[in-house]
């Protein structure tokens, strides 16, 4: 009787656990895209320029070092002349990361010619859009807990003339979920954001300004939304390098131009190889 109880509850168990159980998501929990390529921690996604024309999204896998169109269609050439390969379409798209088991991506929207948010399985399938974001990222975008944070730019345009009248640059978090957007840091006219990295909670970005190229770094606990400048108010003149709990850049201070190595974790900073400067 106990034997067959058992056996009842483990068949209710599995039952449930089929039936009615979450399936969880596995695979990437953070990935980065810049200059083109997406950073994860299983593989690299990039856009192959060839042949001309036929600029497709390729997967290279870190464990079997294979690499391949991400497209599923059989029988698919990946050519210019292929209108149904994912490869090709998913290569037309800016910033694109993976997160879980599905790839987020900003492209144009084919009906209203607006920046769109959209989704699609690993292999380039069951696509769906998510929401339409105009802003435009203009560097790096970080993807992490369902969302994406990124430095945008939005542009305004003289009806009359055609030329462009002003842009507005914004640090944004984009999140997937809600299909809304949370305004990280302040809508500028006279300064221009641009995100490096995230290391733990805090997002490493640096602030130009349009009028003198004088750079400022920052980091934001995307938790407190503290902000803090590891560097003080010196003048950071290069793009920021980052690995692991450290940046690397360089400053400008009465002409001497020294490169210089921040702890990411202490807050600590010291100049180094002096030769870079």
């Amino acid at each position: 009787m106990h034997l067959r109880k058992m056996l009842l509850l483990f068949s209710v168990g599995l039952l449930l656990v089929g039936c009615g159980g979450r399936k969880e998501e596995t695979g990437v929990v953070e990935s980065r895209w810049a200059a083109g390529y997406t950073y994860t921690e299983e593989g690299l996604l990039y856009c192959n320029p060839e042949p001309l024309g036929a600029e497709k999204a390729e997967y290279l896998d870190y464990q079997t070092w294979e690499y391949m169109p991400l497209c599923a269609n059989a029988n698919c050439l990946h050519s210019q002349g292929s209108p149904e390969c994912v490869a090709l379409h998913l290569g037309k798209s800016d910033m694109i990361g993976r997160l879980g088991n599905k790839w987020y991506y900003q492209r144009f929207s084919n009906a209203d010619g607006l920046p769109t948010f959209y989704c699609c399985d690993l292999d380039g399938q069951n696509e769906k859009e998510i929401g339409c974001f105009e802003p435009w990222n203009v560097g790096t975008g970080l993807f992490f807990d369902h969302s994406c944070v990124m430095a945008a730019i939005t542009l305004f345009i003289d009806e009359e003339t055609g030329e462009l009248d002003r842009q507005i640059s914004a640090i944004y978090r984009y999140h997937f979920d809600t299909g809304q957007a949370e305004l990280l840091r302040p809508e500028t006219e006279e300064e221009m954001y641009e995100v490096y990295g995230k290391y733990g909670n805090q997002l490493i970005y640096r602030i130009v300004s349009r009028e003198d190229g004088h750079g400022i770094l920052e980091s934001l606990n995307l938790e407190t939304g503290e902000i803090t400048r590891p560097l003080g108010g010196r003048n950071v003149n290069s793009r920021i390098s980052m690995d692991g709990n450290l940046a690397a850049c360089a400053i400008l201070e009465n002409g001497d131009r020294r490169v210089v190595e921040l702890g990411l974790d202490t807050g600590e900073w010291r100049e180094t190889a002096p030769e870079l400067g």
